[in-house]
C-alpha cells in the first residue's frame, strides 16, 4: 500500500524519494562534494556552484553540483588558508575607505547571502591583479612610487594572503575621510523582536536598514515544542540557515506538491515564493535559524489572519464546520505557538 506523501520516508541526506508520479525538484539535502571552509554557493538553473577547498593539500577549488548535491566537476584556482583569530573587514564607498570592524579572538564563521544568483567573484576585480595587468608607469605615477617598487608588487591575483595579526581599531591612513551617511553594519541580534508564545523572530527590512535595497533578513528562536504556525510569503522566496538545534519543514505548493525535510546546524532550506510552509521545532534544545528573503519589504500571511480575515458563512461552505467549531479557529495571526 503506498503511504500518504505525508508520512512518506525520507532518506539520509533528506531527500525524499519518488511517489512514481514525479521526481520533482528537491528543497534540502546534503553533498559531501562540497570540499572544506566556507564559500558562497551561487545559484544558476539546475547548477550550484561554489569554493572549497579539497585534498589532504587543501587545494582551493570551484566545484559545481547538481540539484542533488552530487559533483559534476571541479576546477582548482588556489592553495587554501586556514581563517582563524582576529577579523578586520574594509568596505569602500563612492569616495572612500570607511569601515574596519574587529572580531577576535578565536575562529570567525561568517554567512553571505547574495540577491542575485549569477553572482561570483569574477563580478569584482583584485587590486594587485589589476595593478600588476597596467602599464608600469601608470601604476607608478598614480601610486606615486618609483618603477623599480611597482615591479616589486604581486604579479597576479593576490587571493587570500597570510598576514600578521591586525592591531584593534588600526586608524586610516587619512584621518579626514568624509563620514558616511549610511551605516553598512545592522545589528540583526539587539533589534526589537516580535515575541510569542513559543518564539521570537527579529525581522530587519530596508525600513530598519535603508542602505540595502533588495533584501529582507529574520533571526527567529523557537523554543523546544514550538510550532512556526502555516503561512506563506506572497512577494519573496525564502532562504532559512539554521545554526542551532534541529527543526522539521513542511512545504506546499498549488496541484499537492508537498515536501517535508528535517533540518540541523549548517542546514540550508529554500522556500519558493508563494508556497505554504510550517517550521516545528524538534528535540529538547532551542532551535535557531537566520532567514532571508529576495525583496526589501516583508510581507506575510499565515492561515490563522487568513480565517480570521473571512465570514462565518464561507469558512462553513469550504469546510464543512458548523458555527460552533468555526466560532473556536483563530481570530489573529498566532506567529509561534507554544
Amino acid at each position: 500500500m503506498a503511504r500518504p506523501r505525508s508520512q512518506r520516508r525520507f532518506t539520509r541526506n533528506r531527500v525524499a524519494p519518488s511517489n512514481g508520479r514525479r521526481a520533482g525538484r528537491h528543497f534540502a539535502w546534503t553533498s559531501k562534494d562540497a570540499g572544506r571552509g566556507f564559500g558562497q554557493p551561487a545559484v544558476v538553473g539546475d547548477r550550484v556552484y561554489i569554493l572549497g577547498a579539497l585534498g589532504a593539500d587543501l587545494i582551493e577549488h570551484v566545484i559545481a553540483l547538481d540539484t542533488n548535491g552530487r559533483k559534476l566537476w571541479a576546477t582548482p584556482i588556489a592553495k587554501a588558508y586556514d581563517f582563524r583569530g582576529k577579523r578586520l573587514v574594509a568596505r569602500a564607498e563612492q569616495h572612500a575607505e570607511r569601515r574596519w570592524s574587529a572580531h577576535g579572538p578565536g575562529e570567525c564563521h561568517f554567512l553571505l547571502g547574495f540577491d542575485n544568483g549569477n553572482f561570483s567573484e569574477f563580478g569584482t576585480f583584485s587590486i594587485t591583479d589589476w595593478i600588476s595587468k597596467t602599464p608600469r608607469r601608470i601604476a607608478a605615477r598614480t601610486m606615486q612610487l618609483p618603477e623599480s617598487v611597482v615591479a616589486g608588487l604581486p604579479q597576479g591575483e593576490v587571493y587570500i594572503t597570510q598576514g600578521k595579526v591586525p592591531k584593534f581599531r588600526e586608524p586610516f591612513r587619512n584621518p579626514n575621510l568624509e563620514s558616511s551617511q549610511l551605516t553598512h553594519k545592522y545589528r540583526l541580534a539587539a533589534h526589537t523582536p516580535r515575541r510569542f508564545a513559543g518564539g521570537e523572530e527579529r525581522i530587519v527590512s530596508s525600513l530598519e536598514f535603508p542602505i540595502q535595497t533588495t533584501l529582507t533578513s529574520v533571526k527567529m528562536d523557537l523554543e523546544p515544542g514550538a510550532l512556526r504556525e502555516m503561512h506563506w510569503h506572497p512577494n519573496s522566496d525564502e532562504w532559512q540557515y539554521y545554526t542551532k538545534g534541529r527543526a522539521r519543514v513542511g512545504i506546499f505548493g498549488g496541484h499537492g506538491r508537498v515536501e517535508t525535510a528535517e533540518l540541523g546546524p549548517g542546514d540550508v532550506c529554500f522556500i519558493p515564493q508563494g508556497f505554504g510552509h510550517w517550521v516545528e521545532q524538534l528535540g529538547g534544545d532551542a532551535t535557531e535559524l537566520v532567514i532571508l528573503f529576495n525583496n526589501p519589504l516583508y510581507t506575510e500571511i499565515s492561515l490563522s489572519q487568513w480565517l480570521a480575515a473571512n465570514p462565518a458563512s464561507l469558512l462553513a461552505d469550504n469546510f464543512g464546520l458548523t458555527a460552533q467549531v468555526i466560532d473556536r479557529l483563530p481570530k489573529a495571526a498566532l506567529g509561534i505557538l507554544k
